[in-house]
């Protein structure tokens, strides 16, 4: 499967005119990862957005002991590493391949340059990164209510 087929997996991607596409897969590339590989870590810098085509990737971020939390899982069609396309482009969490994983990597920087000179791509991609990033919020919020809850439980247990 050619880079076009691939990025046509993508929601934002699935009806750009096949030359618009063609020149998005000339700065993407298909990598794969096996199962446990980190693929970066929170504060990292690298400037590659990715697409999953297969497996699952958790985006973690540091728990209140210090260990990895996973905030949620990107699946088949999802992206994440969107902190590479917004700057100061510094990852915000980070990511382990949750089993063997099948990614489209696009370069960032070359993807938000395009996007400025083409509308149509700059806001298909916008939109795409803005419900992205406002489920990782939700997700987030979850999660903190969910550790504010268990903790108030392990205290009201405590101190019955």
């Amino acid at each position: 499967m050619d880079s076009m087929q691939l990025l046509r997996k993508a929601p934002c991607f699935a009806e750009l005119e096949e030359s618009k596409l063609r020149e998005i897969s000339r700065f993407s590339k298909r990598v794969d990862y096996s199962a446990g590989s980190v693929l970066f870590n929170t504060g990292d810098t690298h400037r590659v957005l990715y697409l999953v085509l297969e497996g699952r990737v958790a985006i973690q971020s540091e728990g209140p002991t210090g260990g990895p939390v996973t905030q949620l899982t990107a699946g088949p069609g999802e992206i994440f590493g969107w902190s590479a396309f917004v700057p100061p482009h510094s990852k915000t969490a980070g990511a382990v391949a949750m089993e063997p994983v099948r990614l489209v990597a696009i370069d960032a920087e070359k993807l938000r340059a395009l996007c400025n000179r083409d509308s149509v791509i700059g806001y298909r991609v916008c939109d795409w990164l803005n419900h992205t990033i406002a489920e990782r919020l939700y997700a987030a919020q979850l999660q903190q209510a969910e550790m504010r809850d268990n903790d108030r439980a392990s205290w009201v247990l405590a101190f019955p």
